[in-house]
């Protein structure tokens, strides 16, 4: 089976100008200055080695694979804002009013209501002051949402 990159960067945070939570957290993918205004939990990211921004999974493995469902993997995400993060000293928290995730419309085969979900989950968060730190999608207890990747079939192999 094929290992299949989920890029965190499909997540896109608008941003507002005017002590860490317990999950590995992936920085949002912007200016080290702002990119602990969003980070993401849920499976933590593995790919490059040096600098982890994708998630890298094949299917059916239990360490990112969260569906039982071949040729698809089922990927937990969750979103936190505002975060205390020691390798951003340089970034502070901002307030924050908006924020948006990229997806299809939902009339579409490539819609995914796991990006729908979450971004539900962050703006009912909002709006977050400056002030308020680490601020996470799972704080009440919820689980991380479910974004699904369908594997491609490549023709040529007979494999995803």
């Amino acid at each position: 089976m094929r290992s299949h990159p989920v890029v965190l960067a499909a997540c896109l945070l608008l941003v507002a100008a005017e002590d860490s939570p317990a999950l590995a957290l992936t920085p949002g993918g912007g200016p080290q200055r702002s990119d602990c205004v969003a980070e993401f939990g849920g499976t933590p990211a593995n790919y490059p080695p040096d600098r982890p921004r994708e998630i890298r999974c094949t299917d059916g493995d239990p360490a990112c694979d969260q569906d039982p469902t071949v040729a698809q993997c089922g990927i937990a995400v969750s979103a936190c804002l505002n975060v205390t993060d020691p390798a951003l000293p340089d970034c502070a928290a901002q307030r924050i009013v908006f924020f948006d995730v990229r997806n299809f419309e939902p009339t579409s085969p490539g819609y995914d209501p796991g990006f729908t979900t979450l971004r539900d989950e962050v703006r009912a968060m909002l709006p977050l002051p400056e002030t308020e730190h680490d601020r996470c999608t799972t704080d009440g207890g919820q689980a991380p949402v479910l974004i699904t990747v369908p594997l491609r079939f490549v023709s040529s192999t007979q494999s995803y």
